[in-house]
């Protein structure tokens, strides 16, 4: 769960969504959705997430709107839900900072449906797990910081699916975003309630969005079983891809606080790179630092700003990924190259169907992109072969300021505890 920064973030829709089309909806509620076109799979949407392959998705969860254009220097080019909004406030600010927005579908949203800046709607967050309240439940009381009796049970499928019928209806335009949570690793989790060990309840959520992303949240111990785990990050995506069977963009939800715990620079660039190699098309950062009464620790909101060495991490990643959008959007080479690993996976990555080191191959304007992570917290040594190269070729270690000389197809390399080496690959001269 994501703590006290996500209380509030289960939105009510159907109330504004039932005004709309009594009303006749809105001109937008006119036109249908087109077919994808080309490999983007945000084409689809006329008023959804930029389909130029020199876009990919860098968003962060839950920031305030007058942060906009720091977030913007620091990479970031969605923001995905605001506090207590969009409010008329909140949209002039992202406007000024020229930063699209994924928002609940509120009654200031529905008078903006026209705005480009709204670039996709929210269903409630985490609707796979218990919640202490819903917001539908806190409108009518008094006192809406008051709990609302005991924890209610995971969001029915059916309920997310009658709400997304409900939202295309006002809006087929635009995309519906839906992040689960970790339970989608661990379908045991105490949070699941009555749903607990029901996986089979996600084939059914597919029907109720069209971006799909999930948290779990290894480096700061979100889920006790899962502490220190951060190949969890990559059984998550995998699980989703398996679940939306190519037909959803993936996205994951990856920790960029304040480092505490095992949550470090060095774990975040990971984790990235465990999502995104293992079929992750966005990112969406959560940058908060939940209050704990134990440590202390404070509640800061924007905490990767307050960790010098995080935020430069964060936006050297940003930028490298923005810089690498083109090659990341191109079709994935399957089979393109594999790699045997010095020290084999430890059974429970086994178990999960993970590789020791993980990798991707992509092409792009003649080159071959090889990407690669060490998944575990140990060091290794990774042997590669990649098909399609000529007798002699140079890798460039993007981002490392050396090269590796590729032989017949193969070469070595050394990872550290959770390394990722990038490589780009061209014929020697």
């Amino acid at each position: 769960m994501r703590g006290i920064a996500g209380a509030g973030r289960v939105t009510g829709v159907g109330f504004v969504l039932a005004a709309i089309l009594m009303a006749g909806g809105t001109a937008l509620a006119e036109e249908e959705m087109k077919e994808p076109v080309g490999a983007s799979p945000y084409a689809a949407w006329k008023n959804g997430p930029s389909a130029d392959p020199a876009f990919f998705p860098v968003a962060v969860w839950m920031q305030p709107p007058k942060r906009a254009k720091d977030y913007k220097a620091a990479g970031v080019n969605i923001y995905v839900a605001v506090w207590k909004g969009p409010t008329e406030e909140h949209l002039a600010q992202l406007h000024e900072a020229g930063m699209p927005l994924i928002c609940h579908m509120n009654e200031v949203a529905v008078r903006h449906m026209a705005d480009p800046l709204i670039i996709g709607w929210l269903q409630p967050d985490e609707p796979d797990i218990c919640h202490a309240h819903r917001w539908e439940d806190l409108r009518k009381r008094d006192k809406p910081s008051q709990t609302v009796g005991p924890w209610l049970p995971p969001y029915h499928p059916s309920e997310i699916i009658d709400r997304y019928t409900l939202m295309k209806a006002a809006d087929p335009t635009r995309p519906v975003f839906v992040s689960f949570s970790l339970a989608v690793v661990y379908p045991d989790a105490a949070a699941r309630g009555n749903r607990k060990n029901h996986p089979e309840d996600y084939l059914e959520y597919m029907k109720g969005l069209d971006i799909v992303a999930f948290d779990i949240y290894p480096g700061i111990h979100q889920h006790k079983p899962a502490a220190g785990k951060y190949w969890t990050v990559a059984k998550g995506v995998m699980n989703l891809r398996k679940w939306a069977a190519g037909k959803k963009p993936v996205w994951v939800d990856i920790e960029a606080m304040k480092p505490r715990l095992d949550h470090s620079p060095h774990s975040f660039k990971a984790e990235v790179w465990m999502g995104l190699i293992h079929g992750a098309q966005g990112i969406n950062y959560y940058v908060h630092q939940n209050a704990s009464g134990k440590a202390p620790i404070p509640s800061i909101e924007d905490s990767v700003f307050h960790d010098k060495e995080m935020l430069a991490a964060f936006t050297a990643i940003n930028k490298l990924i923005a810089s690498l959008a083109p090659v990341l959007n191109s079709p994935t080479v399957e089979g393109g190259a594999a790699v045997v690993s010095s020290v084999p996976a430890s059974e429970e990555v086994a178990q999960a169907g993970i590789d020791p080191i993980a990798l991707m191959v992509k092409k792009h304007e003649g080159a071959t992109y090889l990407f690669s992570v060490r998944m575990e917290t140990s060091p290794a040594r990774g042997t590669f072969r990649v098909k399609g190269l000529p007798d002699k070729a140079t890798a460039e270690v993007i981002g490392e300021g050396r090269t590796v000389e590729i032989t017949g197809g193969t070469f070595a390399d050394d990872f550290e505890s959770l390394g990722v080496h990038l490589y780009k690959i061209l014929p020697a001269k």
